[in-house]
């Protein structure tokens, strides 16, 4: 698990009382960072079924999509048609999005907004088609 507020990642060891940092292996390192237009950082992400598009709520309002299909990653330097890597999409939820997680359905994600003042379930299913 990452913990989006201090930025770091955490190992949640229920055989500890504690929050656990996570031992990375030596030489571990940053591969690559995806950007997306959030303007107030991400919630939580989640990865569809078939494992093509990544998602991430944000504290926005938004969902984020980006392509993560190996399938379209460049085999051209400098050439990136299939925007692999990189966001392809926002869908605007009407009450917030905050946890999200794939389902059997590649097409669907399902989120939940925290707000059951204005959505008695405060559960919603993006589709991703």
């Amino acid at each position: 698990m990452v913990d989006l507020l201090a930025r770091r990642p955490v190992d949640v060891d229920a055989s500890t009382p504690a929050v656990d940092d996570i031992i990375l292996p030596s030489g571990a390192e940053v591969v690559r960072t995806i950007s997306v237009n959030a303007t107030s950082g991400l919630r939580q992400i989640a990865v569809s079924s078939d494992g093509r598009k990544l998602f991430a709520t944000a504290a926005d309002g938004y969902i984020y999509a980006v392509n993560i299909d190996p399938e379209d990653k460049p085999t051209v330097p400098n050439s990136n048609p299939r925007k692999w890597g990189e966001q392809i999409g926002k869908v605007l939820t009407t009450t917030g999005a905050w946890g999200l997680a794939a389902t059997p359905d590649p097409l669907k994600m399902v989120f939940t907004n925290g707000n059951p003042n204005t959505d008695g379930s405060g559960f919603g299913v993006l589709n991703a088609d």
